[in-house]
């Protein structure tokens, strides 16, 4: 069976453009004197037209004119028609907003991704609606901006000086400052982006170690305006102005410590006023995080290993053969159709397969044995080169053929072992190594019908892989309960045991049959969505930085990339 290659990657490829959307409201109706809006933002489903949930925001009190500093990003499709619905709530006391059903409605807008790409400045005002007709006067505001390619951190301390007192009078009054940053859009709108915690009653209060990522602060541009203002916090929201100054991200960074004068500008002009004391940014600098489009700019190879599951479950004649009946997981049906296997494959490596310029992967089975020249068998193999020695292939459309060619040798048997598949994928990543010259990482996917049999051991080789520059990929095919397989995707704690901890979560599992319907691209955009934080935080861990993008092709032809060295050990 003939499977289309994936199309050659070019630097537009390496990353979905996303766009930032900020969201505010206006003239919202008052509810009992106020209003405590918060919104939910939904993305129509083109399959099945449901609103999926993107986000929901925080509730700003008191007022009707909120403005949420909860933003949300979204991949910009240019061949989709995306449609975004907000609904906006006045938020009933002691209910969470998770549940905007309980709250009261104010009405929705829908606008198409495409319609704020085009508009000035990127920003629509938008009439909020409900069953009855138009809210009269209410409003959405939406701005949206394209995300730049950061992960970097603003890092600094904050420290205020001779704040004005906005309780009480002489040496008894207090405040309880806190701090806002709004950053500046195209048509001179603030929005604000990051806030600290209140201090209670301190007017020479010290904000100290704050982390501020660059995207929603300044979207990786140190020369935008930013507004910085301090309020006293008042527990039932009437926030007080405290005076504020416009600065950037470079200015912040340049100030070593030099005070910007805060002001309030509804007492300028008023009688002695001068100002209402000073703020200072210490300790800044930009903590640098690349990205994963940096690395593959730079030369990352990906390479991938798929290591498939020939145990007896997945059903076999009495002779161990595979089983083309229609029960079987391994049936080879007509032309043109693809069982779960390949299925799975095709989904997940023709998304890898871009990434390596040799597209040279392996190919491995476990759980079976193995029919000799003579038809005798040998005891069951749990990590065997599906052609021998490397058992290297060329691209998707080899992997395929290599999973055809092994059902005729193969009689399928078991236990399933993990052990011996994860120690050869650790094997093989720490030969093909990853340094700063040569950067290279490896994934391996374990294509499995049920359950292991050697959790324990699995557990331990995955604590010793997490050491090498090695992403484990864990599709189970079929209706096997696969609960158990969530131990090893350390999602929530890092995997520990016997005393020694992984050094990074490395493990992503997820069961094809939720995918069946969706089909195999959006099985590979779950299964491979924790990949470019493992290889960002392997890089990190051993202090790899993205390579300078190599020079455009001189036009000479280039030398053919090396094979591995030597054979993986055998199991």
């Amino acid at each position: 069976m003939s499977i289309p290659s994936a199309p050659p990657l070019t630097n537009i490829d390496m990353q979905t453009e996303k766009i930032t959307m900020f969201f505010s409201a206006n003239n919202l109706p008052s509810k009992k004197g106020t209003t405590d809006a918060f919104a939910s933002i939904h993305i129509k489903n083109n399959k099945t037209g449901a609103l999926d949930l993107l986000k929901h925001t925080e509730a700003v009190m008191d007022t009707n004119h909120p403005t949420w500093m909860t933003h949300c990003i979204v991949d910009y499709q240019f061949q989709d028609i995306q449609e975004i619905v907000v609904r906006i709530y006045h938020k009933k006391n002691g209910i969470p907003i998770t549940t905007p059903s309980a709250h009261e409605f104010l009405g929705e807008a829908m606008y198409h991704q495409s319609a704020l790409m085009m508009s000035p400045g990127s920003k629509i005002s938008l009439p909020l609606s409900t069953n009855s007709g138009i809210v009269r006067g209410a409003s959405l505001v939406v701005r949206g901006e394209a995300v730049a390619c950061t992960r970097d951190i603003f890092c600094c301390g904050f420290q205020c000086n001779n704040l004005v007192r906005k309780n009480g009078m002489g040496i008894f009054g207090r405040s309880d400052p806190y701090i806002k940053i709004s950053r500046k859009f195209e048509d001179n709108t603030y929005s604000v982006v990051w806030q600290s915690k209140h201090i209670v009653g301190d007017l020479n209060p010290l904000f100290a170690h704050n982390r501020i990522s660059m995207l929603p602060l300044c979207n990786g541009d140190v020369n935008r305006e930013l507004s910085i203002d301090l309020f006293d916090y008042d527990e039932k929201g009437n926030h007080k102005p405290m005076g504020g100054f416009r600065t950037t991200v470079l200015q912040l960074l340049e100030s070593n410590g030099k005070s910007f004068t805060l002001i309030e500008q509804a007492r300028v002009g008023s009688f002695m006023y001068s100002n209402s004391g000073t703020f200072r940014c210490v300790n800044a600098h930009i903590e640098t995080h690349p990205t994963l489009g940096q690395y593959i700019m730079g030369g990352l190879e990906i390479s991938l290993t798929v290591a498939i599951d020939f145990t007896a479950s997945n059903g076999c004649s009495r002779d161990g053969r595979p089983d083309n009946g229609r029960k079987s997981l391994h049936r080879i049906g007509d032309p043109g159709t693809l069982n779960n296997y390949e299925k799975a494959i095709l989904g997940v490596g023709s998304v890898i397969e871009p990434y390596s310029n040799s597209k040279q992967f392996g190919v491995y089975g476990f759980g079976a044995k193995i029919f000799q020249p003579d038809q005798t068998l040998s005891p069951v193999q749990h990590c065997f080169p599906i052609y021998g020695g490397e058992s290297i292939v060329q691209g998707t459309n080899g992997i395929i053929q290599a999973y055809h060619d092994c059902l005729s040798v193969v009689s399928m048997s078991g236990p399933t072992f993990f052990r011996p598949l994860i120690d050869c994928g650790g094997y093989l990543a720490s030969e093909r190594g990853c340094t700063q010259e040569a950067q290279t990482y490896s994934i391996l996917m374990i294509l499995t019908d049920g359950i292991i049999d050697d959790q324990k051991e699995t557990i331990q080789s995955i604590i010793r892989a997490s050491n090498t520059p090695l992403s484990i990929l864990i599709i189970g095919i079929g209706d096997a309960d696969f609960s158990e397989m969530s131990a090893l995707d350390a999602d929530d704690k890092i995997l520990e045991q016997g005393g020694a901890k992984a050094a990074r979560d490395i493990v992503q599992f997820v069961p094809f049959k939720k995918f069946i319907q969706q089909g195999p691209v959006a099985l590979a955009q779950s299964v491979l969505a924790e990949i470019p934080d493992q290889i960002i935080k392997y890089m990190e861990i051993n202090k790899i930085v993205p390579n300078a993008p190599p020079p455009p092709p001189s036009g000479l032809d280039e030398a053919p990339p090396p094979a591995f060295d030597e054979a993986p050990p055998p199991f």
